[in-house]
């Protein structure tokens, strides 16, 4: 379902660049004070050309609006969460989306805050433009972040 439903949002989009790249069905895993978070990470833009580096996007696997007990919040927050400590820099804000049925949710996670928008819907023309230009911002500043990380590491 996400190359169905998902995937032409992320073509379009194309969340590729020079300093980044987009990565599908990751591990991420981290451990700390005995306890451990680990899972896989449906699709993510991350710095890096092979391997995900610094994440700064992640999308969470598409959910039926019937027949699901899942969280698939929870489920996006703790991979969101061990990416933010691999990162070690708490300051730097994460951001993802999950989609169940055809309403989108974008969700910002800054140091132990996170935020989660409004669903979009996307069979309303409004909202699907809406969640495009999220999507689009989200990139533009992907960009800029990779190429800043770039910078730091050869200075």
């Amino acid at each position: 379902l996400l190359s169905d439903f998902i995937a032409p949002f992320l073509i379009t989009i194309d969340f590729q660049g020079k300093n980044f790249n987009h990565f599908s069905q990751r591990s991420l895993q981290y451990k700390n004070n005995g306890y451990e978070t680990k899972g896989v990470v449906d699709w993510m833009a991350a710095s890096g050309g092979f391997e995900p580096e610094c994440p700064y996007f992640f999308l969470h696997e598409y959910k039926r609006t019937k027949g699901t007990e899942s969280d698939p919040l929870g489920q996006l927050l703790i991979g969101m969460v061990a990416a933010q400590r691999l990162n070690e820099n708490p300051e730097i804000p994460l951001y993802g989306c999950y989609v169940i049925g055809r309403i989108w949710y974008f969700v910002v996670l800054q140091n132990n805050n996170y935020s989660v928008s409004q669903g979009f819907d996307a069979v309303d023309e409004k909202e699907l433009t809406h969640i495009w230009l999220v999507l689009d911002k989200t990139k533009n500043m992907i960009a800029q972040w990779a190429l800043e990380e770039l910078t730091k590491r050869l200075s």
